[in-house]
Parts: C-alpha cells; structure tokens; sequence
C-alpha cells in the first residue's frame, strides 16, 4: 500500500491536493429548554473535478511524477466559498422540539428553516 501525498495533503482527496479548508462549529445552551449552534466554513480549492485534473495529467510521465504543480502559486482558477449557519433548539415540552435554522452561502439569498421534532411513546 503506498499513500500519494502531495504538499502534506493526500492526492484525491473530494477537495483536491490543492485545497484549504475551515470548519467552525459550536452548540451553546442557554438554559434547560434553549440552546444555540453556529457554524461556519470556508474552502479554497482550484477549478474542475477530479476527472479533469487526471485528464491534464501527461501520458509519458509516470503518476508519482511532481511535474511541476508543486511551484505553481495556485494550480488552477482559486475559488472561495463559504456558509454559515445559526440554528436555534428550543425544547417546547418534553415530547417536542422545534429547530429554526439560518443559513447563509456565498452569493445567496439567506435560507430559513423550521423544524418540529416529536417524540412519541
């Protein structure tokens, strides 16, 4: 078994070898029956899919070649996203729940939610 590793990162992995990634997430209650969760992420990772970047890949050079992407500033188009996410729990009686979420994404509209958990016996 030998691991592809480019720059300490694992050749093929879902954000590609060239991408930095921050996930922040928290839960804070407030009192037996509240409670907050905030999230938020950010990745920066280069264009195309996996595909494209094996179809780049010149045929005569063997795959544990270093090519030269490693002097490359970014080896590809850089592209920023992000999300957020507040979610407020609040325990109405002991057998419901109601969850009410805010999202945010880049370039778009916030997105509301309002979920109502039961729990039957």
């Amino acid at each position: 078994f030998k691991r592809w590793i480019e720059r300490d990162v694992p050749i093929g992995h879902s954000m590609g070898s060239d991408a930095h990634n921050l996930l922040i997430n928290s839960y804070f209650p407030l009192n037996k029956n509240l409670a907050v969760g905030l999230s938020f992420n950010w990745m920066k990772h280069g264009g195309g899919t996996a595909i494209e970047r094996l179809l780049d890949w010149p045929n005569d050079v063997p795959c544990e070649t270093n090519f030269g992407y490693n002097r490359e500033v970014f080896p590809s188009a850089s592209n920023i996203t992000y999300s957020g996410n507040t979610k407020f729990y609040y325990i109405i009686q002991d057998w419901m729940l109601a969850e009410i979420q805010i999202s945010v994404y880049k370039k778009m509209s916030p997105f509301y939610k309002t979920t109502f958990s039961f729990h039957l016996d």
